[in-house]
């Protein structure tokens, strides 16, 4: 077994498969020159798949297996992208409008423009009254509705 002080004479170029014999077991000799008994256990406790469908890189959350942006935000939000019903304003990404625009359509939509109201349940110590008015906390209803209706 090789030494801390040797990890530099590895062979990095190794395969996992130039360790395994014809008959898809491990060879236990080559890892056992190379690990401790511990990870020698853990290497020979791992399955070798009997398919010969070569190995390929793929993104576990998406439909056809391409990494996404959204399934990356779904993930870490915990969300279940697989069970989740289409956006009813999917249309807005598709209309001829500056970025920006759709962008605001989509917080619009959500309830998530960044509103005095928002921002202060997001953390941000800021003071929550809308500053046109000066009577209640800035949030989309006080803002598209309530204030300018008086």
């Amino acid at each position: 077994m090789l030494a801390i002080s040797d990890i530099s004479l590895i062979d990095t170029s190794l395969m996992v498969s130039q360790f395994i014999t014809d008959a898809k077991e491990w060879d236990v000799m080559k890892p056992k020159e190379l690990v401790d008994d511990v990870h020698l256990q853990l290497i020979l406790a791992t399955h070798i798949p009997s398919s010969t469908i070569p190995n390929s890189v793929c993104w576990g959350l998406s439909e056809n297996g391409d990494f996404s942006t959204k399934t990356a935000t779904w993930a870490a939000h915990e969300l279940d992208i697989k069970n989740s019903s289409s956006w009813e304003y999917k249309w807005t990404w598709h209309l001829d409008l500056m970025p920006k625009l759709k962008v605001f359509l989509w917080q619009l939509y959500h309830a998530s423009l960044p509103t005095r109201g928002t921002l202060l349940k997001r953390g941000l110590q800021i003071d929550p009254i809308y500053t046109l008015c000066n009577a209640n906390i800035e949030d989309m209803e006080h803002l598209f509705l309530r204030c300018h209706a008086t």
